[in-house]
């Protein structure tokens, strides 16, 4: 699966064990917040135009999930297609025949849905030779929405507090 993964989470897990647990239960709301807008704004990305990107709303922009473990401040977005790296970070030229028979479906399938009037053959070629170009979809949607973070944060615990508090 390809996934992001933030880098500090067992800093960030190592402070929140001394947290009140209204603030916890805050944090996983945000975060569970913020995994869902990034899985929208990824399956966005992919559905933009060829060349900047695949032009997909179907297979890859349908397999794009959020896994979460809520006890462990764990959540994992990211797509269980095995091509989906490739799309998000491009492909040098295809040498090895290794996985021929995927790579021929997967390219009839997105030929006949992108580029209907260039012929097969041309495409495939060109692709065995120069590789396919980065197409980031999920990267993007996390520096997108990466900012929003302490407002959906304020938000939930705001949401949360007794009413005498607020």
């Amino acid at each position: 699966m390809m996934k992001i993964k933030v880098r500090n989470a067992p800093k960030v897990a190592e402070v929140v064990k001394d947290l009140p647990e209204i603030i916890k239960e805050s944090l996983n709301n945000a975060m569970f917040t913020m995994g869902t807008d990034i899985q929208k704004a990824a399956s966005e990305n992919l559905a933009r135009p060829y060349p900047k990107g695949p032009k997909s709303k179907r297979n890859l922009a349908g397999s794009v999930e959020m896994s979460s473990a809520r006890a462990a401040r764990r959540y994992e977005i990211g797509s269980r297609l095995g091509y989906a790296k490739h799309v998000e970070f491009g492909t040098g030229p295809h040498t090895s025949s290794s996985g021929k028979d995927e790579f021929e479906r997967s390219l009839r399938d997105w030929h006949s849905y992108v580029n209907p009037g260039i012929p097969y053959g041309a495409v495939k070629a060109a692709i065995q030779r120069r590789g396919l170009p980065p197409r980031p979809f999920l990267r993007p949607a996390f520096m997108k929405e990466r900012d929003n973070f302490p407002i959906t944060f304020a938000d939930e615990l705001i949401r949360l507090l007794p009413p005498t508090i607020k």
